[in-house]
């Protein structure tokens, strides 16, 4: 069974993110100059899924590079993901869905082994605060937490998955934070619904 932690929630009108975090070097790769051949999206774009933003993505303090995000699908998990994760804080009836990303380097800097989590990807509900993707501690298969591969430099590609968690409320689309200070870069679009079980009908046996 999967532990979930959520982190903090991200208010519209604060920080993006805490120095504490960017301080983390676990994973950090060498630190090397940053180089971009793609301007940066405007802040406050609306986009549709499949459609690509590119920003200038600082993971921590020593990695700065420029970076392309698709956002290609959104799913709602289902009720039996839902009763099969571990929230804590515990959220009664909560909403669970599953944000399908592509992320490509488009700078110099070798990014390798930066997590998910990283991403500054967040829901918007609706309310004056933006939900960060939700920790998953142990593997869930329907969208298992991930880092970016070792060696992932210049023209990399790799598609994630992360997992959101909302108490009783709606996605009204993904936003992206590229600055603390600038308005968001948005997605909307379908939702996939959960899976329904497939009913299945005789066909009738024609007569001559």
């Amino acid at each position: 069974m999967a532990s979930v932690v959520l982190v903090s929630a991200l208010a519209l009108s604060g920080c993006g993110g805490d120095d504490k975090d960017k301080d983390k070097t676990d994973d950090d790769p060498t630190e090397s100059p940053s180089a971009s051949t793609t301007g940066p999206t405007d802040p406050g774009t609306e986009l549709e899924l499949g459609q690509t933003a590119t920003f200038e993505w600082s993971p921590n303090q020593r990695l700065t590079s420029t970076t392309a995000v698709t956002v290609t699908r959104i799913d709602q998990g289902p009720k039996k993901d839902v009763q099969a994760i571990k929230v804590d804080p515990p959220l009664k009836d909560p909403k669970l869905y599953y944000v399908h990303v592509t992320v490509e380097n488009k700078g110099l800097v070798n990014l390798g082994g930066v997590s998910a989590l990283s991403l500054p990807l967040y829901v918007d509900d609706g309310s004056d605060i933006l939900m960060p993707a939700a920790d998953v501690r142990l593997a869930f298969s329907p969208c298992p937490l991930e880092k970016l591969p070792a060696a992932f430099g210049s023209g990399a590609k790799k598609n994630l998955c992360l997992v959101y968690v909302l108490k009783r409320t709606e996605l009204k689309n993904l936003s992206l934070r590229a600055s603390d200070t600038a308005p968001a870069i948005t997605w909307t679009g379908p939702i996939t619904d959960p899976v329904k079980p497939k009913t299945t009908t005789k066909k009738k046996k024609r007569t001559s």
